[in-house]
């Protein structure tokens, strides 16, 4: 199997180093654009002619496929539970994984002894340096743990929808009486909600990522936007600039943030697949998606979550999330455990091996 166009011309050396014209190959391609435009035309009409010595080609999406494609297949990327990333955290791991990362004071209690505090996940135990804490204090104020939170974990790029996400969300926080109908059934609950909420924008540390030079731009006009808002709208938004220098202690940061969160939105314009709704939808959280290709083969509406129309636009993602708001705890937590079940059923590494070895079957002679 063959990954990706850069090294698509790889057949070619793999049959004339065998010796033979029939050694079975297939070609996985884990990028994509469900639109046709003189750019997708070129790259398709240069890389063609690869594509069609493979026996088989691999996509996640149908809108991926091109017309000559040889005997395409649908194999979705996956998750695996016991990655550090997905597995399971109590109330206690959050605790300290989010206090050692410096996002609220960590009481004593949690860093007891294992005899006296069962709790502690193994592999925090010996691990003093954690990661480097939060440098801005005001971080410890925000209220992680005392508060609604709204979160989107993603690359700082401006097609991942940040600055309409936060025009929304400060639209909301501004004018509640907007959003919240006196007539409906739950009203106060929804103003208590919309007063209380924070947003939570996260993403990895941009100068430690050198093939992504816009992305320390895109952070800092974030930063820009927000501090232009009146203090009672910046102070309920934090962002977070994830640490890069061990993946596995990241990785526990990020699953600790979404298992945190009550609504975790990814507000894509353009999204090939994206994960980072996928590992929400295994932790059972209630999700937004948008209409981008990698989201809706995952997010089914009004089933595992609600559906933004337009990410590019404020009003319709304000919309969206008041929305979410607005449906209550119980349709909320319906959202979070049919996503959980869509998840196990088509997203994890298990099925996604199932899939590769009926490809592998298929093409063996």
């Amino acid at each position: 199997m063959v990954h990706d166009p850069q090294p698509i011309g790889l057949i070619n050396s793999i049959r004339s180093k065998f010796n033979k014209k029939d050694v079975p190959c297939f070609w996985r391609c884990h990028i994509g654009f469900d639109q046709i435009t003189p750019e997708t035309t070129a790259a398709w009409t240069f890389l063609e002619s690869y594509v069609r010595e493979y026996d088989l080609t691999v996509f996640s999406a149908k809108e991926y496929v091109p017309s000559f494609a040889p005997n395409p297949r649908i194999v979705y990327p996956s998750l695996h539970p016991s990655d550090f990333k997905n597995r399971f955290l109590s109330f206690y791991d959050i605790n300290l994984i989010l206090g050692k990362a410096g996002l609220f004071g960590l009481n004593e209690k949690y860093l007891a002894e294992d005899e006296k505090y069962p709790y502690k996940i193994k592999m925090l135990k010996s691990d003093k340096e954690f990661v480097v804490p939060a440098e801005d204090s005001t971080l410890k104020e925000f209220g992680f743990l005392d508060r609604p939170i709204i979160l989107q974990i993603s690359r700082w790029d401006r097609l991942k929808g940040w600055t309409e996400l936060v025009e929304a969300f400060a639209d909301i926080k501004t004018n509640p009486e907007k959003y919240v109908k006196s007539s409906e059934p739950n009203a106060q609950e929804h103003l208590r909600f919309i007063n209380r909420m924070g947003l939570v924008l996260a993403g990895p540390d941009s100068s430690k990522i050198a093939d992504d030079p816009e992305g320390l731009e895109v952070f800092m006009s974030l930063v820009n936007q927000i501090c232009a808002f009146p203090s009672e709208v910046s102070s309920s938004i934090a962002m977070l600039s994830l640490p890069l220098d061990s993946r596995w202690q990241n990785a526990l940061i990020v699953n600790s943030l979404q298992r945190l969160a009550s609504i975790v939105i990814q507000n894509s314009i353009r999204e090939g697949f994206g994960l980072t709704l996928l590992e929400a939808m295994w932790k059972q959280r209630p999700c937004i998606a948008t209409t981008a290709c990698g989201l809706r083969q995952q997010v089914r509406p009004e089933v595992d979550g609600l559906m933004v129309k337009e990410p590019n636009d404020s009003k319709s993602v304000a919309k969206t999330i008041n929305e979410m708001i607005s449906v209550g705890d119980d349709k909320r937590e319906e959202f979070g455990r049919n996503a959980k079940k869509r998840a196990i059923d088509n997203f994890l590494v298990y099925e996604q091996v199932t899939n590769y070895l009926n490809c592998v079957k298929d093409i063996i002679h």
